[in-house]
């Protein structure tokens, strides 16, 4: 037995050292093989790239880098090497450590020109946080001196590095970059809302802060180009590639003429919106209590969808699968009113879709994790209405334990929380629509299929839910706009950027109870089981002496 342990241990050693040997030998044992890298990225690179290119990689000494991001430098390091290796000779890789501190001011400008700069961090020093400025960004540079770059490499997209260098060369080889028409309308206060402000003489208007610009800024530094317009003007003429439409309000009939021209042409659009924000307020006449009131946003967004026989209704919806979130809470007292953070609350009009209720043969939704329908809106074909030279499909749905409430006004009761009348299958959520567009308002006949993507949630594209990590909302976003934009191809591998985590769906409370109740009994029961029976069987052997 010491022999044979002594061989294994013997092996391993020299499997080890062969290992060393050979240099960066790696072995992946995930399901998805999300650390190798990708038959289609291989394939792309192979058909596509046809010149040499180089790619450098700029980064800051491992001592200025914060701690999680010192090991996604060995990870660039390898999955770029691999590519390298993988393209036949046609890209070469190498890395530049770049101190932010020790730069001169011509060393800057020749940065800045590769479109590198830096970024601020935050890093440990001493026991506490400090702000750091830290290099991370790649360079992609081909003979002639044409240059792609992409100025900011984190952990948010470090995951998706195979889909930046496929996109990154894509648009260095074509000397274009996909653009985008941003549009996105602000919350806005009810009409009783405008009467309480008035009631205690507020004098200027509350500021409104640009809830959308984290999405903006992070479209930007994935390579596309983000022109923002204005929805109320009636002068639009959008030559991008893709239009994103966020919380329609006001929408003057040079958009709804432009929203129905740019979809003929054969060009896509992203409409997200919801019917209703959700306030949590305390009233000392209700000893405190928490009550909820849902802020209508007067959206006219069917105005949009009702000539295609579409409509996002408008209720509140509620889906017991939920999730708890971080919120703001109002306490009033009069006209004194004060907002206080609230701690993680699950309420049913807070839906998290989980990937069971998910397309899977859609490359948007295929790998993603949950995602916050954060108030959502469920989407309705109105048959007879519906076109029949288009295409419904549904890429997220709820779950079957939902329900709705067609609100009048007042607070949530706490009986419609608890639950109501179910519908009798899943509600879609997202939908893509596809297909030859049916001209309206003067417009050329279409030309060519279009899609449009609808989703029931404009906070989705919130900055509070951009770069989370418990969902994957932004991944959502990203995997949107490359189909969109770049198309099927390239957005699989946007999609095999990180390993499904598959969530659990709604649980009933007697189900729960169950599992709670095996998993905690059940070892102290088989302990209980193997002493009655060990006691039974001493008891048996026991040998009476007289």
């Amino acid at each position: 037995m010491f022999g044979l342990m002594s061989a294994a241990v013997i092996a391993l050693m020299l499997l080890l050292a062969g290992v060393r040997h050979l240099g960066n030998v790696s072995l992946d044992i995930t399901r998805g093989k999300t650390n190798s890298l990708s038959p289609l990225t291989v394939k792309w690179i192979n058909d596509n790239v046809k010149e040499a290119v180089t790619v450098r990689y700029f980064t800051s000494p491992a001592s200025d880098m914060p701690l999680e991001l010192r090991s996604m430098v060995s990870d660039v390091e390898a999955k770029l090497n691999a590519i390298a290796n993988s393209s036949n000779g046609k890209i070469s890789f190498k890395e530049e450590a770049l101190s932010f501190d020790d730069n001169s001011p011509a060393q800057t400008e020749i940065l800045k020109k590769l479109g590198i700069k830096p970024f601020k961090m935050k890093v440990i020093s001493n026991d506490s946080y400090i702000e750091k400025m830290v290099y991370s960004g790649l360079v992609f540079e081909k003979a002639g001196g044409a240059i792609e770059a992409e100025p900011m490499l984190t952990k948010n997209n470090v995951s998706r590095l195979e889909f930046v260098v496929v996109s990154s060369l894509k648009r260095l080889m074509e000397h274009t970059r996909p653009s985008i028409a941003f549009v996105g309308d602000l919350p806005h206060f009810s009409a009783g809302e405008f009467w309480e402000l008035q009631q205690i003489e507020m004098q200027t208007q509350p500021k409104s802060e640009d809830v959308y610009g984290r999405c903006i800024d992070m479209l930007r530094n994935e390579g596309y180009t983000v022109n923002v317009y204005d929805s109320k003007s009636d002068k639009l003429n959008f030559n991008e590639d893709l239009l994103v439409y966020l919380q329609p309000w006001i929408i003057s009939d040079g958009m709804k003429k432009e929203f129905n021209r740019f979809l003929c042409s054969g060009k896509n659009i992203i409409l997200a919106c919801q019917h209703y924000f959700m306030q949590t307020r305390k009233y000392p006449g209700r000893g405190f209590a928490v009550v909820y009131w849902p802020q209508p946003q007067f959206s006219r967004i069917n105005e949009l969808l009702a000539d295609y026989g579409i409509e996002m209704v408008r209720e509140v919806f509620f889906d017991q699968s939920k999730a708890a979130i971080e919120t703001n809470e109002q306490i009033r007292w009069g006209t004194y009113k004060r907002r206080d953070k609230r701690a993680p609350d699950a309420q049913p009009f807070i839906v998290r879709a989980v990937p069971a209720d998910y397309d899977k043969q859609s490359s948007i939704t295929a790998r993603l994790s949950d995602i916050l329908f954060i108030w959502g809106n469920r989407l309705r074909m109105i048959k007879n209405a519906f076109p029949s030279t288009l295409q419904w499909r549904t890429l997220i749905s709820s779950s079957e334990d939902c329900w709705a409430l067609d609100w009048k006004g007042g607070f949530l009761s706490e009986q419609i929380l608890q639950g109501g009348e179910y519908f009798d299958r899943r509600q879609p959520l997202c939908v893509i629509i596809e297909g030859m567009f049916p001209s309206l308002n003067n417009n050329p006949a279409a030309i060519s299929p279009g899609k449009l993507l609808l989703v029931g949630s404009s906070k989705i594209f919130d900055n509070n839910q951009i770069d989370t990590t418990r969902y994957d909302n932004e991944r959502f976003i990203l995997n949107s706009v490359a189909e969109l934009t770049y198309g099927k191809e390239l957005a699989k591998i946007q999609a095999l950027g990180a390993e499904e985590s598959k969530g659990f769906g709604y649980v009933e409370p007697y189900k729960k109870l169950i599992w709670r109740a095996l998993i905690l009994g059940l070892v102290p029961f088989l302990f209980v089981i193997y002493a009655f029976r060990r006691t039974r069987k001493r008891c048996s052997q026991k040998t009476t002496y007289l």
